[in-house]
């Protein structure tokens, strides 16, 4: 359906065909935008005689619309304003009218908190401004399940208004989409605006060239490095508007204590640089040039075609330069309107896709999942592509082919950084030390948290603030890598902590009385802290004597330790980040180490005789096999339930031969074991990829395994969740941090004692509570003894045969028989375990007598790890019970 054009001389209000275009709720409509400020809000603000609920997706936006708004029927409610919604139901039941701005979050949090207010309001019509938020915004769920209620539960019409409307309008459902009302409004002969695409690399040059013929700059990146850099020069005079997520990283950038960060335009400033957050409804009101960082290759700055025509809009006054700072991955996305689109609507009718809690899709969901791909092919296939794009929204876009911008680096040191953040007003720091540790980024790609060079700052700004102790801002002052910031402040930790109890103010070791002295003292003073008695891994002693002797000891250390929460999340972070960095460095145990390198080379050899064994099976090459298991599952079918042992005969010679060392007669024993349970993988009914992937072990990727383990446990221990790992639930199972890592590096490299409670010989102890047996602890000890092998290897045998629905039944009874079931429970047991899968009903009854332990014992902050629960070993858990609802558990302390 072609829109209706109508053509203004300057805003809405002044037009009268306009204006009552806009006013009419008689239907639903689409108002598109010619181009931004052009009055759409406002207009609705000035209307008489009706009622509307305008909203708006940024709370931004409002507030700048409350500051000029004089009449007193006009609400504006959005986070932190004051609560209006009493007068909002004093003037529905007075039948008044009223025009109301707000967010889509206060509607959903009136959904849930008063229903009948919101069965009020849903009848009044709504005028949904910059509406294609919706569609791209998939951090903020708010807005997805807003348009959810709107085209399912509004009562009345509702229009639609923006100046980038979405992609064919896909972010409308197909009944809305093909009946919708579309007028477009814009101004008359309005010319083609002026923009330069240019490489990312030279936009330092080009903001210092406008700087210098006396222009205001608006820059739009979300990118740190930006800021860092402009925020470096005491001559440019630089206001950030961010929010609260990208401000704890640009104060780093420059003395806290100078910076504007209120968000509120100082027009005084020469460079403004915004972040993504203020490129819609924000409204710049001079004359300034303007940047649009469009990065593909940043993690935060890759910005799409709308992204730019909604920044250009944000100047108000005249655009003296305007430019796009441009570059792209060498990969294009290549898919015609047609594939997208049949893609896209095959997705809207898909059930299992983007259900909210009622049960129906939520359209707008499915829209975020799949609009970036088009969006992607439309700005990143070429500048030409992206010119020719722009074109349709009124630009008219000229080619910058030069590639010789230089990207300064910041003259900024870590130290510089951290000092920085030292100079904040102590309640500010406290409160963006807790923020950024509360929102700690792991694996989980899609939570927008923070890294660790940015939290081992603020740990340690926010450490030497709290005990302005020369020594220690001295060593900071001469810092140059985070490693050496960690190093530094743990020594300083260590040496107000252990060093306290163990040497004199003069750094001299004192002797064992002295020191039973000293943490009597300690115990009993209102000081004592207990985590400090948990601490497994310390600098070495002379590295605390030397810090003792040079003046580390505080005064106020202990003190902030007992008693400030934030100053103990920090300690706990700086502490996390010392083990992960010992790991790292391989300061490591020998043995630890052997073990890695053993499994490592073992998982290698198994992948590529299993690869192998496939090309020999299927007769085609090796090469062959790695590009069909891409491409199709005939492979996955072939190899679906066949027996392959044969193919590994030679698997662990290979691996002796090749280890580093040689191997003990215990570590081959390991390795046998650790085989088996590879090859019982890579007969499950997965697909050859997930069986791959799932025996995939080197040491980097432990290490890494190890770092996101205990950062995970330390946003656990300080926030209370693990919200930036990944985990997945499957057949009443949790997969997480816990279950990556080796049981070696969980065991051994933690910041503090930890303490694990296991079922002991789980499987069967869960096999007596199904079957209603009692010989649990003694199956592997009995198998042992009746085949002859030893307990390791009894328990790898019983354990399989749980789990191998392709056993003949008369082989599984015997096996249960030696293990000590009497014919009977044997028989009822095998019947079970060769006609399905018994392990999903296990899994529940595993997860049913954790919960059961875990509330019993009153755990708080502990991690499952399949049959065990982890956490940190405080005095809480000194009496834990080994025995509960018949259940027999380990209770191990390391």
């Amino acid at each position: 359906m072609e829109p209706t054009l109508i053509e203004i001389d300057d805003f809405i209000g002044n037009h009268t065909q306009a204006l009552s275009a806009i006013s009419d709720f008689s239907r639903h409509k689409l108002i598109i935008k010619g181009s931004c400020g052009i009055g759409g809000t406002s207009a609705i603000l000035n209307l008489k005689g009706k009622t509307v609920i305008i909203i708006s997706p940024y709370t931004g936006m409002i507030a700048s619309k409350e500051q000029q708004n004089e009449n007193p029927n006009n609400f504006f409610i959005y986070e932190k304003s004051r609560n209006r919604w009493n007068n909002v139901s004093e003037m529905l039941d007075s039948n008044q009218h009223f025009i109301l701005n707000t967010t889509p979050d206060q509607i959903l949090m009136m959904a849930k908190t008063n229903e009948n207010l919101f069965n009020q309001i849903k009848k009044i019509p709504l005028f949904i401004d910059e509406c294609h938020i919706a569609a791209e915004a998939d951090y903020r769920k708010a807005l997805s399940d807003f348009n959810h209620i709107v085209f399912n539960d509004w009562e009345i019409f509702f229009t639609l208004s923006t100046a980038t409307p979405v992609y064919h309008l896909i972010d409308l459902p197909i009944c809305l989409r093909n009946s919708i009302q579309q007028i477009e409004i814009r101004r008359k002969n309005e010319p083609l605006k002026d923009i330069t695409i240019q490489h990312y690399r030279q936009y330092q040059e080009w903001v210092s060239n406008e700087l210098s013929m006396g222009r205001k700059v608006v820059l739009f990146s979300n990118d740190a490095k930006v800021y860092k850099y402009f925020l470096q020069f005491e001559d440019i005079a630089t206001q950030p508007l961010v929010g609260k997520h990208l401000a704890v990283k640009v104060q780093m950038f420059k003395d806290a204590e100078n910076m504007d960060m209120s968000n509120v335009l100082n027009l005084d400033n020469d460079l403004f640089i915004m972040s993504t957050k203020f490129i819609t409804g924000y409204d710049f009101p001079v004359d300034a040039s303007v940047g649009i960082i469009s990065n593909e290759k940043s993690m935060t700055d890759g910005r799409y075609i709308p992204d730019i025509v909604q920044a250009y809009g944000r100047v108000r006054g005249k655009v003296h330069h305007a430019a796009i700072f441009y570059d792209r991955f060498d990969k294009q996305t290549n898919i015609s309107d047609d594939e997208f689109l049949t893609e896209f609507d095959k997705h809207t009718l898909n059930q299992l896709t983007g259900l909210p809690y009622d049960g129906e899709i939520n359209h707008t969901i499915v829209v975020i999942e799949h609009l970036p791909k088009i969006l992607r092919q439309q700005t990143y296939n070429g500048t030409e592509e992206l010119a020719k794009h722009l074109r349709d929204y009124g630009f008219l876009a000229t080619i910058d082919y030069r590639d010789d911008g230089i990207i300064i680096p910041s003259g900024l040191t870590i130290s510089d950084m951290v000092m920085n953040l030292q100079s904040m007003e102590p309640t500010k720091l406290k409160e963006n030390t807790q923020y950024v540790l509360n929102n700690i980024q792991g694996d989980n790609e899609d939570y927008n948290g923070f890294g660790t060079n940015l939290l081992i700052a603020y740990a340690a700004a926010y450490v030497s603030q709290m005990c302005d102790n020369e020594y220690l801002n001295e060593r900071i002052r001469k810092v140059r890598r985070y490693d050496d910031l960690v190093t530094i402040i743990k020594t300083f930790i260590d040496a107000n902590t252990q060093g306290r109890l163990n040497f004199n103010e003069f750094g001299q070791k004192l002797d064992l009385v002295g020191q039973i002295v000293q943490k009597k003292k300690y115990h009993d003073s209102d000081q004592y802290y207990e985590m400090v008695d948990l601490v497994q891994y310390h600098t070495s002693d002379n590295m605390q004597a030397i810090a003792i002797r040079k003046g580390s000891l505080s005064k106020t250390f202990l003190s902030n330790l007992r008693w400030d929460s934030t100053f103990q999340n920090a300690v706990f972070f700086i502490e996390t980040m010392y083990v992960v960095d010992l790991v790292k460095s391989d300061m490591m145990d020998e043995n630890i180490l052997q073990s890695i390198e053993m499994y490592s080379a073992l998982a290698v050899k198994v992948k590529d005789d299993y690869i192998q064994a496939i090309a020999t099976i299927a007769e085609i090459t090796v090469a062959q096999v790695s590009r069909r298991i891409l491409q199709n599952n005939d492979l996955d079918i072939m190899m679906k339930s066949r027996a392959i042992k044969k193919y590994f005969r030679h698997t662990l010679e290979y691996v002796y031969r090749n280890l580093s060392f040689q191997p003990t007669s215990e570590q081959e024993s390991q390795l046998e074991v650790k085989l088996q349970k590879l090859l019982n993988t890579l007969c499950k009914d997965d697909s050859i990829t997930s069986k791959l992937r799932l025996i995939e072990y080197s040491l980097e990727s432990q290490k890494q395994h190890h770092k996101w383990y205990l950062l995970g446990m330390a946003s656990l221990h300080i926030a209370g969740h693990m919200s930036g790992f990944k985990k997945s639930y499957k057949n009443h199972r949790e997969y997480n941090i816990a279950t990556k890592v080796s049981k070696q590096l969980r065991n051994h490299y933690t910041p503090y004692y930890m303490v694990e409670v296991d079922i002991i010989s789980s499987n069967a102890q869960i096999i007596d509570k199904l079957f209603k047996t009692n010989i649990g602890l003694n199956v592997y000890d009995n198998l042992s003894k009746a085949k002859g092998i030893s307990r390791v290897e009894a328990k790898v045998l019983y354990n399989s045969t749980l789990n191998n629905p392709r056993l003949s039944k008369e082989r599984a009874i015997e096996i249960y028989m030696q293990a000590g079931y009497d014919s009977e429970q044997a028989e009822r047991i095998a019947e079970f375990t060769t006609h399905g899968k018994i392990y999903e009903d296990m899994f529940a009854e595993e997860e049913y007598i954790l919960r059961g332990y875990k509330l019993n014992s009153r755990l708080q902050n502990c991690l499952r790890c399949h049959d065990a629960l982890i956490m940190i070993a405080t005095s809480h858990h000194d009496d834990l019970p080994t025995l509960y609802d018949d259940v027999h558990y380990r209770v191990n302390r390391y």
